[in-house]
């Protein structure tokens, strides 16, 4: 195991002038895993960072939203709904609650 440790420990401090064939290609093969494993890496970043945008972007616009839709028991609009299914629910709660029961009443329809 120690002798692996200094031959991949060697082939980033060897010159390229120096190295043996076996050793350039082993080079090229560390650093084309490299790259690929590091791309898989960034994809799953970009995807975390896409994840976390989406649910901050629903979280800011989620008053503007509720401004729009009027509230089926005491018809304000669901940002200044008083209802007491409402009453201490963040705006993105409200919006969550009135979709479902949207969907509801259609699937009985």
């Amino acid at each position: 195991m120690e002798n692996f440790g200094n031959f991949i420990s060697g082939l980033f401090t060897t010159p390229l002038s120096d190295m043996k064939a076996i050793e350039l290609i082993c080079l090229v093969l560390l650093c084309v895993a490299a790259f690929y494993i590091a791309k898989k890496v960034l994809k799953f970043v970009r995807a975390a960072f896409k994840l976390i945008g989406r649910g901050l972007r629903n979280i800011f616009s989620a008053k503007h939203r509720c401004s729009k839709i009027q509230c089926k028991t005491c018809g304000r609009t669901l940002d200044k709904c008083i209802c007491a299914k409402n009453k201490n629910r963040s705006y993105v709660s409200r919006l969550y609650h009135y979709h479902k029961e949207e969907k509801a009443a259609k699937t009985k329809k």
